[in-house]
């Protein structure tokens, strides 16, 4: 093989090899990508299964104590507390959101109804999300908008201390009851179930 033929046939094999290296970083930077797409489809599958385990549960009938929704967080006392200020915050909140449900439970009125007046309002925060509990109370003798309002101060009080100390819970939605009137007073009654969409 003579000088020409070499330098021409050594200029196609680096071409070639330039060429073989371009693809390799082409094929390199597929796979990352194709590992970053799998990471997201992966979340999202999760993110799916946790939503699949989200089930409807009837809310507990009360049996008739409409103005009893169920008691605040449980007191950071069942678990040691490493910071002593932590501990007091803790405290405060607790005692905030106990005051917070009085106040709700003295805005709240069952009585005085007649039909078609008695509703139910959501009370508290759950973790996973949305409310905890439900009232009862009738329209016609509780001042709704007070009412309300005390709730989301109650609703965010609620979040904050879930998300600042890390608490879960299950979740599922949990169903308003549903309303009756006995003997002149709003009650509750079993859940309602979502009519047909």
């Amino acid at each position: 093989m003579d000088g020409a033929a070499r330098c021409i046939l050594r200029g196609a094999v680096l071409r070639v090899a330039r060429r073989l290296r371009r693809w390799m970083e082409i094929a390199h930077l597929c796979a990352e990508e194709m590992m970053r797409i799998g990471r997201k489809l992966l979340a999202a599958i999760a993110a799916l299964a946790c939503i699949a385990a989200c089930t409807p549960a009837p809310a507990p009938a009360d049996g008739g104590h409409a103005r009893a929704p169920a008691s605040p967080p449980a007191s950071p006392r069942a678990a040691p507390v490493a910071d002593a200020g932590a501990a007091s915050e803790a405290e405060a909140d607790t005692g905030r959101m106990a005051r917070l449900e009085r106040e709700v439970e003295a805005l709240v009125h069952t009585e005085g109804c007649t039909a078609g007046q008695c509703r139910t309002a959501p009370v508290g925060s759950r973790p996973c999300g949305g409310p905890r509990a439900y009232v009862v109370y009738c329209a016609a003798t509780t001042d709704s908008a007070a009412l309300f309002a005390k709730l989301a101060e109650l609703a965010r009080a609620e979040d904050e201390y879930n998300r600042r100390n890390g608490m879960a819970s299950t979740c599922e939605y949990r169903m308003p009851p549903g309303v009756a009137i006995s003997a002149g007073r709003c009650t509750a009654t079993a859940p309602s179930s979502p009519g047909p969409q």
